[in-house]
């Protein structure tokens, strides 16, 4: 069932619905990967979505994702400007210094080791701007540093669970080797609950739990 779209009638769900029967469960596979719902590490939204203002001073949205997508947006720049009273001139602009200085990942070998006997490879990266897009959230003070700023503490390591088992499996690791957890869903917080205590010396690992994001089973 594809919940963006609403209710599935198709014949081959309402086969697979009658042979598993009423109290048997469907359990569908992990949700592929798509270049289109890449977030923005810098900014709201995704990353093929930008407003921008053209060669002839109007605004337009960039990529295919809204029905307004690519449409010149002549009335809105001016709209703007009459209601926040700022005379917004396009060529004044403050560029930004992103990605700020980010620091290094704080390794913890044996949570490592035991979490990889049972992730796959693509469940755990380190990637250092992947690491700090989950140690920020988007309040003013926290966009402002990672494009003006400095962040000075963000996650060592990110990983991917797929299912419950393996969330507890990563809990009791974390439990055993002495790992900070922090869960992370779509990262657009304004509590500052990414915010990463600066004095934390132990390994703080982001579980983002992006990929658990379907429809378990249907009774």
């Amino acid at each position: 069932m594809d919940r963006s779209k609403g209710k599935d009638n198709s014949p081959a769900l309402t086969a697979s619905l009658m042979s598993e029967g009423a109290s048997e469960r469907i359990i569908p596979g992990a949700p592929p990967a798509q270049d289109w719902e890449k977030e923005s590490l810098d900014v709201w939204g995704f990353r093929d979505t930008v407003f921008r203002i053209n060669s002839r001073g109007n605004v337009e949205l960039t990529g295919e994702r809204y029905y307004f997508s690519g449409i010149e947006m002549p009335a809105l720049l001016p709209w703007i400007s009459g209601i926040m009273d700022v005379d917004i001139r396009p060529e004044e602009t403050n560029p930004s210094n992103y990605p700020p200085d980010i620091p290094e990942a704080m390794a913890n070998p044996e949570f490592l080791r035991e979490v990889r006997e049972f992730l796959e490879e693509d469940q755990i990266t380190d990637d250092a701007q992947l690491r700090l897009r989950r140690g920020h959230g988007h309040t003013q003070g926290e966009m402002y540093n990672i494009k003006y700023g400095v962040l000075s503490r963000v996650p060592d390591l990110i990983i991917y669970p797929n299912n419950e088992e393996q969330v507890s499996a990563i809990v009791k690791a974390a439990l055993q080797h002495d790992v900070s957890l922090i869960p992370y869903g779509g990262g657009t917080n304004v509590t500052e609950a990414l915010l990463c205590p600066t004095d934390e010396e132990r390994t703080i690992v982001s579980v983002d739990m992006s990929r658990m994001n379907r429809i378990l089973w249907i009774d």
